[in-house]
């Protein structure tokens, strides 16, 4: 304590006989309530805070054991604010996954919603989009292939994408309405 009292009079000998001495002895102690480089840099943290602290340690305290108890505090604010930051991650990471498996969900509906609708398309349509969007051929292409005029190939492939469009709405808000009416029924049965 008499180190410590020197150098807050000032005493540069006293502060640094002070840390040499008091530092590794506390980075000993936390070292074995916490990780080495955890209690490395608390030992030193801990040091810097008992000046800021300095009114109040009364003279006479022995300064070892007021240095712990200020350390111990700190750590266990580390320890704390550690947990709080894991939980937010955490969280953070459930929220990600949550959203992942709903935009999956809401993938095979749609995917199941176009199957649906291409299904319903004759047998010659399918077989142009197939053409257009599988095998990647151009209109002009499959205008040659066929014996039609390019621009024709481009309009019947634009109404049948239009055509899917309203369909795959139509089916979406079909099965909008009936999630919400699942999500109705299984409220009023609890």
């Amino acid at each position: 304590s008499e180190w410590f009292e020197s150098a807050l009079r000032g005493d540069e000998a006293a502060a640094t006989r002070l840390y040499q001495h008091c530092v590794p002895l506390l980075r000993g102690w936390l070292a074995t309530r916490l990780s080495e480089t955890q209690a490395a840099d608390l030992a030193h943290d801990a040091l810097v805070h008992a000046f800021r602290k300095h009114a109040h340690f009364r003279a006479g305290t022995v300064f070892m054991p007021w240095l712990r108890t200020l350390a111990w505090h700190m750590a266990l604010n580390q320890i704390r604010d550690d947990a709080r930051e894991q939980s937010r991650i955490i969280a953070w990471v459930d929220q990600q996954r949550l959203q992942e498996v709903q935009a999956d969900d809401e993938s095979e509906r749609r995917l199941a919603a176009m199957d649906r609708c291409l299904f319903t398309l004759p047998e010659a349509q399918r077989q142009l989009l197939h053409l257009h969007y599988a095998e990647k051929q151009t209109s002009q292409a499959i205008a040659q292939s066929q014996g039609r005029k390019r621009s024709a190939v481009a309009v019947s492939i634009h109404r049948i994408c239009q055509r899917m469009r309203h369909d795959l709405s139509s089916m979406e808000a079909d099965d909008d309405h009936l999630v919400t009416n699942e999500h109705s029924l299984a409220k009023t049965a609890l």
